[in-house]
């Protein structure tokens, strides 16, 4: 996943496999109840109430991220939101709660107990179906979302509620659990090179 080049001499150009901070998902917009602290691991510290997206939609085919669980694991919620317009965003409900139908859908793991510790492994792939997998502690889960159509304005989120916590990795580098497949790399952001 080479975004950066060098020359090395006049006829041979090196690629990194670095990737730029500039292009790393991180925490984006989230509920004005939710704190988010940057711990020493550079992994984002969730707690209050609400939602808390990335900030970059997941326009890749494929993508992964984690979830390290922390207090009252029952009230965290692991997946995705669709979020047409960021402008008019309101991120106070969890992934669970639909107030009207003109809210923004969400997907999210469920039919599954979670513990705290426990790291929670999230895939997004437009490639094949299911869409959506989890994996906790490294090993699949039943649980799965086959499609979510159309796909535009998906955000990786996470909800929190009555005193839950968790830890959200967006950095590759940081994955405490490999991928599940060499297809899944960290989410990168789009950007516009003109």
């Amino acid at each position: 996943m080479g975004c950066c080049a060098s020359l090395k001499d006049d006829n041979a150009v090196l690629l990194s496999n670095e990737t730029s901070d500039n292009v790393t998902c991180k925490s984006g917009d989230s509920s004005k109840n939710i704190h988010i602290k940057i711990t020493d691991h550079n992994h984002y510290s969730v707690s209050g109430q609400g939602t808390m997206i990335g900030s970059c939609s997941l326009e890749a085919d494929t993508a992964m991220w984690e979830v390290v669980i922390g207090k009252n694991p029952e009230n965290v919620l692991i997946g995705v939101k669709r979020v047409p317009n960021k402008k008019n965003i309101n991120l106070d409900n969890t992934l669970d709660e639909v107030t009207d139908s003109t809210a923004s859908p969400s997907w999210s793991l469920a039919n599954t107990d979670l513990k705290e510790g426990d790291v929670v492994g999230v895939y997004w792939d437009q490639t094949d179906l299911p869409m959506l997998t989890f994996t906790i502690n490294g090993k699949s889960v039943p649980y799965s979302v086959t499609r979510i159509r159309p796909t535009v304005d998906i955000y990786p989120a996470v909800s929190v509620k009555q005193g839950s916590t968790c830890e959200v990795i967006f950095d590759g580098s940081k994955f405490i659990y490999p991928p599940k497949s060499n297809k899944f790399k960290m989410i990168i952001c789009s950007t516009n090179l003109i």
